[in-house]
């Protein structure tokens, strides 16, 4: 297999796409441009790749048993992985260097390593989220980082040994995990989070945290009123 610019859509059930350490490349700067599309298929494995400029670099919505892993992202443009469904299981995958310069619009722009939404039982294990380079000086536009969103009523999710590390605290707003209202049932374990405005956001009621290493970063307090960006559940 050769390297692609371009796009893969997943059209059936059943597939394993080892990418086998090709790049798969966003051919141009369209806003909305997947890497790899799964729509609402089952029994999909996507591993082994390296992804670079998309929007989303895979997203998939309502399939079950879907595997990402071991899977590289750089200079991704809004989320890297995108998904919805029953068991979900992503393991380790690096999401590194994301574009924090180019603003979904004028006024607001997101940031987002892994969208985790609506999913009855999902594990995210041993992967990484990390930024080597941010923006030091002020920015003409609102921006959110954010490594980990769990929202949309999601439960039963697993969340151990990740690594969400910027290489120095952000002068815009970042949240490591946000454990969205809704949720439940989640456990947080033996996770990292290094220089983030927030460590953990969410309700305690709704998750387990157990051993999370948590390094120049702050804690909300529990009640504090998180508003979820609609458009991370539109795709």
């Amino acid at each position: 297999m050769k390297n692609i610019r371009g796009s893969i859509t997943i059209n059936s059930d059943s597939v394993v796409l080892d990418l086998n350490e090709k790049k798969l490349r966003d051919p141009g700067s369209d806003s909305g441009s997947i890497g790899i599309l799964l729509s609402d298929h089952s029994n999909i494995t996507i591993k082994n790749g390296y992804f670079d400029g998309f929007w989303f670099a895979i997203s998939g919505s309502g399939g079950k048993n879907l595997r990402i892993l071991n899977n590289s992202f750089n200079n991704i443009k809004y989320i890297a992985i995108n998904l919805s469904g029953s068991n979900l299981y992503v393991r380790g995958n690096y999401i590194i260097n994301m574009d924090f310069y180019e603003p979904k619009d004028k006024i607001n722009f997101y940031l987002v390593g892994l969208n985790i939404r609506d999913t009855s039982g999902c594990n995210i294990l041993n992967n990484v989220v990390s930024a080597p380079s941010i923006p030091i000086e002020a920015l003409k536009y609102r921006l959110e980082y954010i490594g980990l969103i769990l929202s949309d009523s999601s439960k039963n999710c697993k969340i151990q040994n990740n690594i969400f590390s910027n290489f120095q605290s952000p002068k815009f707003n970042s949240i490591a995990l946000w454990i969205a209202s809704g949720t439940k049932d989640s456990f947080l374990h033996n996770n990292l989070i290094l220089n983030y405005q927030y460590g953990i956001a969410g309700n305690p009621k709704d998750y387990i945290e157990q051993n999370n290493l948590l390094v120049n970063v702050g804690k909300p307090k529990w009640y504090k009123k998180f508003i979820l960006p609609l458009f991370l559940n539109n795709y």
